[in-house]
């Protein structure tokens, strides 16, 4: 997909990544936007990597200014749009999670919520795993060796994830959320139980990720159908009435949907989850 001059590509995962990693993507080229582009929240965690020119960004907590992005960086699930302002030559990549593996780079996805961390701040295990990334970045644009790195060093950590897992599997499918209580019975498992490893294992509640899902669900049917109404687009996406999709679009795109251009080549559909 390219946007401008910009080519956005997502890279095949290597064998025992699937369960960690959902997509490897790079974006490469010459950014000609003059505005900010919002990039909509999903409810994974990414680890990007920048060796472009310097990148700014507008954190997803409310009345937040633009502030300088490190060049290596563990992104955790946000909650509101981020709006991200590119410098002229653009080259990243990026590493995005699993929502249930958010948790795995030992830091708790309760605390990385609408955070970004510099990779150079992590610790143990994920400090390993940056050092590498840094040295990997510049050799592979599709990570090879650094996806094999990253299943290797927290797969076992996997189990932890895993009462979240049919969750998060059932809300991205159909978008619909079973209650808690029938959650646990079918896990086996109590209710507080349930909701403690879901807070850890992907940071955000099983309904924030299914409005995420919903609103993701609406932008992918906007870009492959620019023409049509977007009352049609509420529907086929979930909303209930057209006042629900208007007050759940504005708040996690960050603008009403007459204001939003659904254009194939546009740095926010690059990043509109595909499956």
């Amino acid at each position: 997909m390219t946007t401008g001059e910009l080519t956005y590509r997502e890279h095949p995962l290597e064998t025992g990544c699937a369960g960690v990693l959902r997509v490897v993507w790079s974006l490469r080229g010459t950014a000609t936007a003059a505005l900010p582009e919002p990039i909509v929240p999903d409810g994974c965690a990414e680890l990007v990597f920048n060796v472009g020119d310097p990148i700014d960004a507008q954190a997803p907590q409310p009345g937040a200014g633009f502030t300088r992005q490190p060049r290596a960086m563990l992104v955790g699930p946000t909650t509101r749009p981020m709006f991200v302002r590119p410098g002229r030559a653009v080259d990243v990549v990026g590493m995005r999670l699993e929502p249930w593996a958010t948790g795995l780079l030992g830091i708790p996805a309760r605390d990385l919520r609408d955070r970004a961390v510099a990779l150079d701040e992590l610790s143990g295990a994920a400090r390993r795993f940056a050092g590498a990334a840094v040295d990997e970045i510049g050799r592979d644009r599709r990570l090879p060796r650094l996806q094999r790195l990253l299943a290797a060093e927290f797969a076992p950590a996997a189990a932890a994830a895993v009462s979240a897992q049919p969750l998060v599997q059932l809300i991205r499918r159909n978008g619909q959320t079973p209650s808690l209580r029938q959650l646990a019975a079918i896990l086996g498992r109590s209710v507080r139980s349930v909701q403690r490893s879901f807070a850890e294992a992907v940071g955000i509640g099983p309904k924030l990720l299914s409005r995420l899902a919903r609103v993701q669900r609406a932008l992918r049917l906007a870009a492959d159908a620019p023409a049509e109404p977007w009352i049609r687009i509420a529907v086929r996406a979930g909303y209930y009435d057209q006042a629900h999709f208007i007050r759940e679009f504005s708040a996690l795109v960050g603008m009403l949907p007459s204001q939003y251009r659904p254009e194939r080549e546009s740095l926010t559909t690059a990043f509109v989850e595909r499956r």
